[in-house]
């Protein structure tokens, strides 16, 4: 078996790897996810978004039955305000 040979079963073996790698990764993401998702117990539902520049937005959030407003940034997320369920209006998707 020449050089040429052997640099094809070298990045064959390689790719091999490689791929096996990217398969238990993915499903590591994949069950561990799903796993994390049935330990929640936080009801929590975005009702509203408001972009203020490309960057930051407010969030209308509602969180176990409370209704809050949050100013969100890459930098923070900052708590604005609550609000009362008759003090907004939105509708849900059916």
């Amino acid at each position: 078996m020449g050089l040429f040979g052997i640099g094809i079963k070298t990045i064959s073996m390689l790719s091999i790897v490689l791929a096996v790698l990217l398969i238990s990764l993915y499903l590591l993401r994949k069950f561990y996810y799903f796993k994390n998702l049935k330990k929640s117990n936080i009801n929590m539902n975005i009702i509203s978004t408001l972009h203020l520049s490309p960057k930051s937005r407010l969030d209308v959030v509602e969180i176990s039955g409370k209704i809050i407003v949050l100013g969100v940034t890459p930098e923070n997320i900052n708590y604005i305000t609550s609000l009362d369920k008759e003090q907004i209006s939105y509708e849900e998707d059916i």
